[in-house]
């Protein structure tokens, strides 16, 4: 659900950074060994999934096509395990499994119908559950490209390199209420005075270097490099020198432990489509610096886990692979197996906060198991309640989970004037609201602003896309409303370090504004002063 664009009125040049110039070549080792004489296909490598999800999305499916996501009971014998995979009819061996702590993913190309794969598999005393490897979506109801920021200098006068942040001690020496310089601020993020970020600043400015924050999502880009790659132009292949750079706006030296679980094989994230970085940008964009726009936890560290794909990541494994055609009909989608991955390694990570800006309509046992093992690690976990509101308002996965996991919360929207947003999923398990833009498209109030990928420069109508300019990037919906509470939940680690996820949760909903109906805003919009305060909550 795509609004009209507003016409672009800026973008600013990021120059292309001189990095390695190399190729996104080739596949991966494939994460599960054949084995001889067995008619088991080996799981895409972790560069080849984005084809996969591509695939499935073109083909309007929700999951991807002949994978499934299971778990046996807890103290099944390995002989009882493998007797239960040879209900399939590739006879997979315990060794064809990709193992993302207890539970598996098995990948089998002779049954493309996951729900056939699933029901073989669940059938079998062994296995505790067994489903399709659904895919999430993880796309704004709108945005738009907007207001224009000036490009900075260093000292050497130097064109192009963004102001680095005012001197520390600035920084956290309290201010009650706390202003920042950033220029665009007071113009267009009316969403952080309508939780009380200024006063919020002033007690705690900008967090802790100590708390990481997790983004579960499209990416953030973490290094700035040129990739040569074949792309098709309408006739034939023709090589691409793409272009990429990390935010002006967000220091990469915040980004750490990067994980790409469905394109890149060396880890490298890139974003792509934009909407991690947006997200990322929210939670801890670079804040005080003379630059751009705030973020809510500017201190902090920020942990970029690819678990999504698109357009792009689609044409380029196109063009490696040599399958000519544009990948027609490719949304931005997120393999249910990546979402567990990743929620794992962040809290293997010590993140002390995950991000889960994505959602659908499927539901999965093993993210609701994720979630859970993630929380039981000390990690809080923020999940968007889902844009379907005028599309049936069907029940939204993973959010659903949050209200029977104390430590995870499901996050609403609301507009400027603390309404209701249109597009925002209601329902019983609905925890809490915060900013997420609605309204009528010419107000700068109907959007949250973040510096962000040019989205105009990665449109599927162009031949060479690329991911080195960044603008102040207007997004509505419900992932820009989660990232307000991951920001909070961050500064609320920072404030009191011994903090649980339970008692996280417990504080925020405690020092909610009440707005009325518990389905459409759970306890209430955030108030991010008075959760900083604590109220006695017991830590």
């Amino acid at each position: 659900m795509m609004r009209k664009r507003l016409p672009q009125a800026w973008r600013f040049l990021l120059p292309t950074v001189a990095g390695v110039a190399a190729a996104i070549v080739g596949m991966a080792q494939p994460i599960h060994a054949r084995r001889a004489g067995q008619n088991v296909t080996a799981m895409p490598s972790t560069s080849g999934r984005a084809q996969a999800i591509a695939v499935a999305t073109a083909r309007g499916l929700a999951y991807v096509p002949g994978e499934v996501i299971f778990k046996f009971k807890n103290g099944t014998p390995t002989s009882f395990q493998q007797r239960a995979l040879m209900a399939i009819r590739s006879r997979p061996q315990l060794s064809d499994v990709h193992w993302m702590h207890e539970i598996g993913l098995i990948h089998d190309d002779s049954q493309p119908d996951a729900n056939v794969l699933a029901q073989q598999l669940g059938e079998q005393a062994e296995v505790e559950y067994a489903h399709p490897n659904y895919l999430r979506q993880a796309t704004p109801v709108a945005r738009v490209v907007g207001s224009p920021v000036s490009p900075a200098s260093n000292s050497s006068g130097t064109p192009g390199i963004p102001i680095r942040p005012i001197a520390a001690a600035a920084l956290t020496t309290p201010f009650t209420p706390f202003t920042p310089n950033d220029p665009d601020y007071g113009q267009l993020q009316w969403n952080f005075p309508l939780i009380g970020m200024p006063g919020a600043w002033g007690i705690n400015p900008g967090g802790g270097s100590s708390v990481i924050v997790a983004v579960v999502d499209t990416g953030i880009t973490t290094t700035s490099q040129t990739l040569t790659t074949p792309l098709w132009n309408g006739s034939a292949f023709a090589s691409a020198a793409l272009r990429f750079a990390t935010s002006p706006d967000l220091s990469p030296s915040r980004l750490v432990n990067p994980q790409d679980l469905v394109f890149s094989p060396n880890n490298t994230v890139l974003d792509l489509d934009g909407h991690g970085t947006h997200v990322g940008s929210t939670i801890g964009e670079d804040t005080n610096n003379g630059l751009g726009l705030a973020g809510i936890a500017f201190n902090v560290r920020i942990m970029p886990i690819k678990v999504c794909t698109g357009y792009w990541e689609a044409m380029i494994e196109q063009g490696q692979t040599g399958t000519p055609g544009f990948a027609t009909g490719v949304g931005t989608s997120c393999a249910d197996s990546a979402i567990i991955e990743g929620i794992q390694l962040a809290a293997d990570a010590g993140a002390k906060v995950i991000n889960l800006s994505l959602g659908g309509p499927e539901p999965d046992t093993g993210i609701q198991n994720a979630i859970a093992d993630a929380v039981g690690e000390g990690a809080f976990v923020s999940i968007a309640m889902g844009n379907d509101a005028e599309n049936g308002n069907p029940t939204e996965y993973p959010a659903f989970y949050a209200a029977g996991i104390n430590g995870a919360m499901s996050v609403a929207a609301v507009s400027s004037t603390m309404g209701h947003a249109s597009y925002s999923s209601s329902g019983s398990y609905c925890e809490i609201a915060a900013p997420g833009g609605d309204g009528p498209e010419s107000a700068n109030t109907s959007f949250v602003w973040q510096v962000t990928l040019n989205f105009n420069d990665q449109d599927p109508t162009l031949l060479v896309p690329r991911f080195d300019e960044y603008a102040e990037v207007g997004y509505s919906g419900t992932s820009m409303a989660t990232a307000h509470v991951s920001g909070l939940a961050a500064l609320i680690f920072s404030q009191y370090p011994n903090i649980k996820p339970a008692a996280v949760e417990a504080l925020i909903k405690q020092t909610a504004m009440n707005l009325g109906s518990s389905t459409q805003f759970g306890s209430g919009l955030i108030q991010a002063r008075a959760a900083l305060f604590g109220l006695g909550i017991a830590k």
